[in-house]
């Protein structure tokens, strides 16, 4: 099967909510000669698909993947895994996900524990992972129906919860309330206490531990969406 090149630039340019003369101007080039790209009228040379790439702000590589079930609207953590990875070979850091842990949707780390994933450049690796413990009561109805207390929460979550939507219209950082809960409409989780992101710069060549710290962010994939630049911020900051 062909690759369909002007049906990947639609796709890419309608996700971005951009008319055809905004990509156009984005990338440098005739909005005439674009829309005759889209609709499969001229072929493309790879430079000019480089220059509709920066101008949407993503990888060259990340245009010829395969297409992602984050374009029609699916949250999917394999697309943002690619994306990552894309972006930071061009800082020369190789990024590995434990995939088999990662929940579809749910970016938010109440739902992880342990090793999430590494950077690694040099002789050094960078390691994410998730620490703490989680605390919850989720009431819905007006009825507890669930009370956690367990560092790998997840599996207790996911009967009640499915995504991160859902955990954010849920979740409030408190211990139980009732005036919250009828403020809430019966529909709740309360969550005193949670785990957090830490990352651990370690020599993989001799495996001693450099340094540990915790992170601000409560998503999984910020601290590697590249910027490679930021990245080696966490390191030498």
């Amino acid at each position: 099967m062909s690759f369909d090149v002007g049906q990947r630039l639609k796709r890419l340019r309608e996700y971005y909510k951009l008319t055809q003369m905004q990509i156009a101007e984005r990338a440098g080039i005739d909005d005439k000669y674009y829309g005759r790209i889209e609709r499969n009228e001229s072929t493309p040379t790879v430079s000019v698909i480089e220059k509709i790439c920066e101008g949407l702000d993503i990888p060259l590589v990340q245009f010829f993947m395969p297409p992602s079930k984050v374009l029609s609207g699916d949250d999917s953590g394999e697309y943002h895994v690619q994306k990552i990875q894309a972006e930071n070979l061009k800082y020369e850091i190789d990024i590995h996900f434990n995939r088999d842990a990662l929940l579809k949707g749910c970016r938010h780390c109440l739902w992880y524990s342990g090793y999430i994933a590494s950077a690694y450049f040099d002789e050094y690796e960078l390691q994410l992972t998730a620490e703490g413990n989680v605390r919850a009561q989720i009431y819905i109805n007006y009825v507890e129906t669930a009370n956690i207390n367990d560092r790998d929460a997840s599996y207790e979550l996911m009967k009640y919860i499915k995504n991160d939507q859902e955990l954010k219209a849920m979740m409030v950082r408190e211990e139980y309330s009732e005036d919250v809960l009828r403020g809430h409409g019966g529909n709740i989780m309360f969550v005193p206490e949670s785990n957090w992101l830490s990352l651990s710069l370690i020599n993989h060549l001799s495996g001693e531990l450099i340094d540990v710290f915790d992170l601000d962010t409560e998503d999984i994939y910020e601290p590697f969406i590249s910027r490679g630049a930021d990245l080696m911020d966490y390191i030498f900051m």
